[in-house]
């Protein structure tokens, strides 16, 4: 049978979750040893992990969450994850469901976040130096202050995104939508822009030199 280990020891069971699971996914299965795991491969995560204040894994689960830097999670359903100031540094998250996710302060450099969906996303001062968010969607993502430099967004969508005073210095943005996006006081020194769609962006107080 499914198992979760929840904070305070208890074990629920799939039957037993707050909210409904994930689509097609279920919790982590129990391991062979009889002892519930929360993190076997492929783990994917219930949508309850976001009734647990503060709902931060790297806080919730420092016994039964190895370290997340380089950890394979592409493809994963994380909507509405609360996963700020988590170390996601290099992990790989391609085609995952971040949609509506707290990403705030989260540090995903050199991260692998192609094809993912990030609409909604809060990735305020996140450090995304170095990631790859090629054709990822952040449509309507908060990222005020959050680091981009030299991440690659090329064909990302960014449209109606906040991005002031964000750092997107020395990032390729090649051919990305960024039609109403919020871009004032961001630094764009050395950002690749061929392509990029800028319609009705504001981009007042942004530093190009």
């Amino acid at each position: 049978m499914s198992h979760l280990v929840v904070p305070d020891g208890m074990v629920r069971t799939a039957r037993g979750c707050k909210t409904s699971l994930v689509r097609g996914h279920t919790c982590p299965s129990q391991g062979k040893d009889g002892g519930a795991s929360i993190w076997p491969a492929p783990a994917r995560i219930c949508r309850d992990l976001r009734d647990l204040p503060p709902a931060n894994l790297a806080t919730h689960y420092p016994a039964h969450m190895p370290a997340t830097e380089g950890r394979d999670l592409s493809r994963h359903h994380l909507a509405g994850a609360r996963l700020g100031r988590a170390d996601l540094a290099g992990a790989d998250l391609r085609g995952a469901n971040l949609a509506g996710a707290d990403l705030r302060s989260v540090n995903l450099a050199g991260a692998t976040l192609a094809d993912a969906d990030l609409w909604g996303a809060d990735l305020s001062d996140a450090n995304l130096t170095g990631a790859d968010l090629s054709r990822a969607r952040l449509d309507r993502a908060t990222a005020a202050r959050a680091n981009f430099a030299d991440a690659t967004l090329a064909r990302a969508w960014l449209s109606h995104a906040d991005l002031r005073a964000a750092n997107l210095g020395s990032a390729n943005l090649s051919h990305a939508i960024l039609r109403s996006t919020d871009l004032r006081g961001a630094t764009l020194t050395g950002t690749n822009l061929a392509g990029a769609s800028l319609a009705f962006a504001d981009r007042r107080g942004a530093v190009t030199s």
